[in-house]
């Protein structure tokens, strides 16, 4: 179970970053994007808290189907009302679609556009995916890659067994658990804030203060 959910954590914030950089306003993007990554911690946040409520109550079975809500709820409303990224459609020459939900959101098209004869632009006609990634940014991408993973395990980490640690030092379940609402609740601030002073000074140099 913990795996599946791995899984498709992992799909949805590589999936959602990309889109909400893609559609975030111009010097507003590392501002969308922090405030997207921020549902992460702030999900392990209201799950302590939940946890210290209500723990005793319905027990852990309570708190897995609590955690199942948003499936039922938000997923439905991502399939209809998400809209596809306009460059995905470009790369793929479906132009009407693009310029459709273009004219809905407000969001430019990009600039690649079809060819004569109503070919795709030779711009987009390289390699794309995985093979782009590690044809063309191939140091970006192992760095890049590295420091998620590791940042990921981290987080992991903490969540899973910061409490399980803290109760095996002597504090009580309530007292465990409010360390997650600390760590969770800095995670918080700290991808706001950070994400103000990247959109002022370039994320570049606020990652290598960080």
């Amino acid at each position: 179970m913990r795996f599946i959910t791995g899984l498709g954590v992992g799909a949805l914030v590589a999936t959602t970053g990309a889109l909400v950089s893609e559609y975030g306003p111009k010097g507003r993007k590392n501002l969308c994007n922090a405030i997207t990554y921020s549902v992460v911690p702030l999900g392990s946040l209201l799950a302590a808290m939940l946890a210290i409520l209500l723990l005793q109550q319905i027990g852990w079975r309570g708190m897995f189907w609590i955690g199942a809500l948003p499936f039922v709820t938000l997923l439905p409303l991502a399939y209809f009302k998400m809209p596809e990224s306009l460059a995905w459609l470009v790369s793929r020459g479906r132009f009407d679609e693009a310029r459709s939900i273009s004219e809905q959101t407000g969001v430019e098209i990009p600039e690649v556009m079809p060819g004569a004869g109503g070919s795709v632009s030779p711009a987009i006609s390289g390699k794309a995916g995985f093979a782009g990634l590690f044809g063309s940014y191939l140091f970006p991408t192992i760095v890049l890659g590295l420091m998620s993973a590791t940042g990921l395990v981290l987080v992991y980490l903490l969540n899973t067994w910061l409490p399980e640690l803290m109760l095996r030092a002597g504090f009580n379940a309530r007292g465990s658990l409010s360390f997650l609402l600390v760590l969770n609740g800095g995670a918080v601030i700290g991808a706001l804030v950070g994400s103000r002073v990247a959109d002022r000074f370039g994320f570049c140099r606020t990652n290598a203060v960080k």
